[in-house]
């Protein structure tokens, strides 16, 4: 058997000849090998002019990752053309403001079509209704249509 300290020297030499073996190592990559020189021609390289591709981005209809559809197709209607009718000129009757009656409510005595009436408001006579009155004007509606009469003193 050997003897402990011939253990240590042999170990001490093992450990010398790893540490070399890692210094040569390290050393070999910080110094540079000589490249025999060789006769270098230059080389003439010619590009071929090829068309460049060209790349279109199409919109996604579908989420990749869900599959839910992110575009909905929008559905239109055609636009009805509205062909405006000319308004028919509504000829009020002849409508003559005769006087005032006073009372609980206020009447009037309106003359349509020379046959006297008394109406209060939202009364209606011949097709007219009495809208609102007072003593400086009355305003009257025929077939949805509004007119004011003054009243003449």
């Amino acid at each position: 058997m050997m003897k402990k300290r011939s253990k240590t020297y042999l170990l001490i030499a093992a450990v010398a000849i790893v540490w070399g073996m890692i210094g040569y190592r390290i050393y070999q990559h910080f110094t540079p090998e000589e490249i025999e020189s060789q006769s270098i021609t230059p080389q003439v390289f010619h590009f071929k002019n090829n068309p460049k591709k060209v790349y279109t981005l199409q919109q996604l209809k579908r989420d990749p990752f869900t599959g839910k559809i992110l575009i909905k197709k929008k559905i239109t209607k055609p636009k009805k053309v509205v062909i405006p009718q000319p308004k028919k000129e509504v000829v009020f009757p002849r409508v003559e403001y005769q006087g005032f009656v006073e009372g609980i409510s206020s009447s009037f005595v309106l003359r349509i079509n020379g046959v006297h009436h008394v109406l209060n408001p939202d009364d209606t006579a011949n097709g007219v209704r009495l809208i609102k009155g007072d003593t400086s004007q009355i305003v009257i509606e025929y077939q949805k249509e509004r007119k004011t009469i003054p009243i003449k003193d």
